[in-house]
């Protein structure tokens, strides 16, 4: 892993100028032995210098984010970088103030002040002298201006116009969309062609330097000395995403809205991909990475995302010591148990690994199940051990340990779900960890008892005969109690109703309870999916009506988990499909929430379903299904007479049901405005003939939130159903206000992180002229005597919006309604807004087929997908409507 980073001379240098001269950099591109690396310079020579053989140090790291090394929960307060990316300086005499490479030696912050600099994710700092009583060097080689030509590791054909031809550096980028970055530059060769080259990218050099140009400055008696041990060690747990990857994204809810600002639009779903294990498909132009998971796909900032550690059972590894960490990741998979902080940062044995990922972990008197990235590997250590103070093991830590996080406890949100003690389909998740926890202390005293052990580690092997044979000499067996679970309960979980049959033929008890969560076998097998389990338990006289601790039941279960055939069967057995658990949540909140149609819908149809219900939340069925982002077939159900006798009958039992709200007046439609569910809010709209203008207690519609959280498509939807422009809320505040005045959710979070987007900025300009087009007024004044331009604290999106207006004067009367298509497709084409790539020119080109106007003719090349949206870009367009002749320009 140590191969790609950048390097300067360091204090034992002895090899004249075969560097290039001082301060030349260079790249690490091979190991050559435990104390040596191999150093390919900018200017083309090789050099295999010491890294500790005899204390000596002949190179010093100059940068190390090409390799990947990010400090995730660290932000520079000077840039606003979220997640620093390469070495972390941290002041040592203000609290919380980080900075990144670029900004530590551009001199951000004081430089009488003295810092601590952290290589590594986790490793321990080292105190640096101020800054002030040292001078800085400029680095010289591959950089902006430089003259160059192809080098050792040239792959490329004659895109240069042939071997010894000279091309230009234009700018230093990344050469792969991955959590690397500087490792590559962008240069036009003398036959204009332009493209993208590695220089660090994996160790490989694509260019010489013919003639060096100056790079950054920095100050050499602060850079590291290169810790072969330690980067070795740091390998397994980097960061480094590749196609493939399974990552879970590691941040809490609001750090994670934050950091997608400017990247996609939020939508609540995102939040249930935290702890949620995905695969990265691919990365955008941009360098986000898209991250499939089940049923959706997202395109995440990669600052949020950490690689799934590889663990297999026998491995030793240690508890993060993080505990919001471990709360975070356990809470949304495997659930809460307040014991598990007693284990943090202890060392334990995996002793089985679940078919879902997650891991259980012996230590030496107890079990427990964890997400798989709340586990580090770790080596000759036995369960129960701490490693001491200053081992290779706290460097191993990763993002888990780092300092700094900002603390985003931001105010929530409108229409959607408080974060509190469980979360949104936790509970389900709490008793998958309750029946995973009986299994894994089983298995573990399976190893420590004879008879019992050995009997309960047959049944969970399924092995028919030694079962058989143990029960012939010792009935008792079927009834056996081990660490809180029935030999019963592990046949049912495990689906082997094989044993299962000879369990119940030799009189064990079918309605036996587990001692954590007063489960069933029965509710273990639905638990575990096992469908004909199950419905044998159901011939055989299981009850159907039983509950657990936390007020759950089969049809809770069933639910839970899409069983249709045990829905079906629990109907005919007269189960209350209205049952509330102890979050009032009924069994079609369950479906809803896993977004399970054929489980919602069979629950939908039933004639006794009372969709009035509402959990704990407030949130009733419909307003649960908008706020989940759950379209489904099953609300077209709801809507359409035609569709069934059963939801005719709803429909004239709850005709208002669309218009329902939550005590804080938020009714579906506001859900799914500020959550920009477009589809959900469409068939509000279409089907529901939802109430377009209908207040919440702060008089806001849903345009005002569709405005305030700069949802284009969603602004348009409501235009397009007869929304009112000039409503005005409490504050006085029309929607053109809270449009122009940015008001997000996080803007405090936002404005700390650095994180206002040309992409918002873009959405808010073309939103405020739709606006006015329909009739807005740029002269309303608020409570406060603010016009919407007046609260506007954007120069660039005030001005923009002033042009337009001058330059498009509204033809037709206040009250008519325009053609909303047709005035969004005019706006497009007048409005002028800075290209999103160069930032310079305006963006006179449009995508199709998604209409996005982004860039300009100059760089809309470099686009094979469209930047804000994703879609794969099959035309693009003037605004003349004349597609558009681009150049050869690409990246490798």
């Amino acid at each position: 892993m140590v191969v790609g980073i950048r390097v300067v001379r360091g204090p034992d240098w002895k090899y004249g100028n075969n560097d290039g001269g001082v301060n030349h950099v260079g790249t690490v591109a091979g190991v050559r032995g435990e104390n040596s690396v191999s150093v390919v310079w900018d200017a083309g020579n090789e050099t295999l210098c010491r890294v500790g053989e005899g204390e000596k140090h002949d190179i010093l790291v100059f940068d190390n984010v090409t390799i990947g090394v990010r400090h995730s929960k660290s932000n520079c307060v000077a840039c606003g970088e979220v997640g620093i990316q390469g070495t972390l300086w941290t002041c040592a005499e203000c609290t919380n103030v980080h900075l990144c490479t670029p900004c530590y030696h551009d001199n951000e912050h004081y430089t009488n002040h003295e810092f601590n600099r952290i290589d590594l994710p986790g490793s321990e700092p080292v105190r640096l002298s101020r800054r002030c009583e040292h001078q800085r060097s400029s680095a010289l080689g591959i950089y902006p201006t430089s003259k160059v030509k192809r080098g050792r590791d040239w792959e490329y054909g004659n895109q240069d116009g042939g071997a010894g031809k000279e091309g230009i550096v234009e700018d230093l980028v990344s050469f792969r969309k991955d959590s690397s970055n500087r490792n590559a530059v962008r240069v036009q060769w003398g036959n204009k062609e332009r493209n993208t080259y590695r220089v660090g990218y994996q160790g490989k050099m694509d260019l010489i330097c013919v003639t060096a140009a100056p790079g950054a400055e920095f100050y050499k008696d602060h850079l590291a000395k290169i810790n072969l041990r330690a980067i070795e060690q740091w390998k397994q747990i980097s960061v480094i995403l590749k196609i493939g990857d399974k990552v879970f994204v590691h941040v809490p809810k609001e750090t994670f809205r934050a950091m997608q600002k400017g990247r996609s639009d939020w939508v609540a779903r995102m939040e249930e991909c935290i702890g949620e294990i995905g695969e990265v498909e691919s990365y955008s132009v941009e360098g986000d990475v898209n991250v499939k998971y089940d049923s959706e796909k997202w395109r995440l900032n990669p600052a949020t995302v950490t690689k799934v550690p590889d663990h297999a059972v026998g491995d030793s590894v240690r508890i993060i010591e993080d505990k919001d960490t471990l709360k975070l990741l356990q809470k949304k998979r495997t659930g809460w148990d307040e014991d598990i902080l007693e284990e943090c940062g202890k060392i334990g044995n995996i002793t089985a690994i679940d078919r879902d990922g997650d891991v259980g972990v012996t230590f030496e008197d107890k079990s427990y199940v964890f997400h798989p990235g709340c586990l580090i590997p770790v080596s000759g250590k036995k369960a129960g051990d701490k490693p001491f103070h200053g081992e290779i093991d706290e460097e191993q830590e990763d993002q888990q340990s780092e300092s700094g996080q900002a603390d985003n406890v931001e105010e929530e949100e409108e229409g959607e779900e408080e974060e509190d003690g469980d979360g949104d389909g936790d509970i389900g998740a709490a008793l998958g960890l309750l029946m995973k926890l009986a299994l894994l202390e089983t298995l573990q005293s399976a190893a420590k008892t004879e008879i019992a052990g050995k009997f309960c580690g047959a049944v969970l092997e399924g092995d028919e005969e030694t079962v058989k044979n143990m029960l012939s000499q010792s009935p008792g067996l079927k009834d056996v109690i081990l660490r809180g679970v029935a030999p019963l309960h592990l046949a049912a979980h495990k689906g082997h109703i094989s044993i299962a049959h000879i369990l119940l033929d030799a009189g064990a008890d079918l309605e036996v309870k587990d001692v954590q969560g007063e489960n069933t076998p029965f509710m273990f097998s639905l638990d575990g999916e096992n469908e004909e389990l199950a419905l044998f338990f159901i011939e055989k006289g299981a009850d159907v009506f039983i509950k657990n601790k936390l007020n759950r039941t089969a049809l809770h279960f069933a639910a839970f988990k899409n069983l249709a055939k045990i829905i079906k069967v629990l109907f005919d057995r007269g189960v209350d499909i209205n049952i509330r658990d102890i979050e009032g949540d009924t069994p079609l909140h369950d479906a809803i929430n896993q977004r399970h149609d054929e489980a919602a819908t069979l629950l939908i149809e039933h004639q006794s379903l009372d969709t009035s219900i509402c959990n704990n939340k407030g949130f009733n069925t419909l307003m649960f299904a908008v706020l989940r982002g759950h379209t489904l077939q099953i609300y077209l159900h709801v809507f359409m007479l035609c569709f069934s006798r059963a939801v005719d009958k709803l429909l004239t039992r709850n005709k208002d049901l669309t218009n329902t709200s939550t005590s804080e007046g938020f009714t579906p439609l506001h859900i799914a405005a500020v959550n920009n569910h477009i589809n959900e809010a469409n068939c509000l709209l279409v089907k529901g003939r939802a109430n377009v203008d209908k207040v919440d207690k702060n008089k806001m519609t849903p345009l005002h939130l569709a405005a305030l959280e700069a949802y284009f498509d969603m602004v348009k939807l409501l235009l397009t159903h007869g929304a009112s422009w000039d409503v005005q809320d409490n504050d006085g505040d029309t929607p053109l206000h809270v449009c122009l005045a940015g008001r997000r959710r996080n803007n405090v979070v936002l404005a700390l992180f650095g994180l206002r987007s040309l992409s918002e900025d873009n959405e808010r300009v073309t939103i405020a002229e739709l606006l006015i087009q329909h009739g807005a007024s740029l002269e309303v004044q608020n409570v406060k005597g603010l016009t919407p331009l007046t609260i506007c604290n954007n120069e660039s999106l005030r001005q923009a919006v002033q042009t337009f207006t001058e330059n498009n004067k509204v033809k037709f009367k206040p009250r008519e309604r325009p053609n909303t298509a047709k005035v969004s497709e005019q706006i497009f084409k007048q409005s002028k807004l800075p290209c999103y790539l160069c930032k310079t020119n305006t963006s006179d080109v449009r995508f199709k087929p998604c209409g996005h106007k982004v860039t300009c003719r100059k760089c809309c090349a470099r686009y094979k997908r469209c930047p804000l949206c994703e879609q794969e870009v099959t035309q693009k367009l003037g605004l003349d409507e004349k597609p558009v002749q681009t150049d050869n320009c690409c990246v490798q």
